[in-house]
């Protein structure tokens, strides 16, 4: 129990540093790894949406200070993202757990060849 909680801890911090990094809410690196350490899929889904809303704030708070938000642009596809939320949390209610890990998994697919695949770019935005 006790090296359970201290990869939770270890993993935690690792997750902030990526989601910061990344800018992204930590859930397409922490679900599966909830999940791998024997949390059920829907509350490892569940319990990393409640960690993401103190990481994106954190996170959010430090890009804007840097002046690094296009608030428009950003508001704009957090209103739809609400109303995806909605569904999305619905339908993962009703999944068996076999089916998530699968739709999980063919999610996440593309994301990765992207990142893996795309051109590196500066931090103003051109490509090397």
């Amino acid at each position: 129990m006790v090296l359970k909680c201290l990869l939770f801890v270890l993993f935690a911090f690792i997750v902030g540093i990526a989601s910061a990094a990344l800018g992204v809410g930590g859930g397409f690196i922490s679900t599966p790894a909830l999940i791998i350490l024997g949390i059920e899929p829907a509350f490892a889904v569940g319990t990393m949406l409640l960690v993401i809303i103190f990481t994106a704030l954190s996170s959010t708070i430090a890009y804007s200070q840097q002046r690094l938000i296009e608030y428009k642009t950003g508001m704009v596809v957090a209103i739809f993202t609400v109303v995806g939320a909605v569904v999305g949390s619905t339908l993962s209610s009703i999944m068996e757990a076999g089916v998530f890990r699968l739709v999980f998994a063919i999610c996440l697919l593309p994301i990765a060849l992207k990142m893996i695949f795309r051109p590196k770019r500066r931090r103003n935005g051109d490509h090397d």
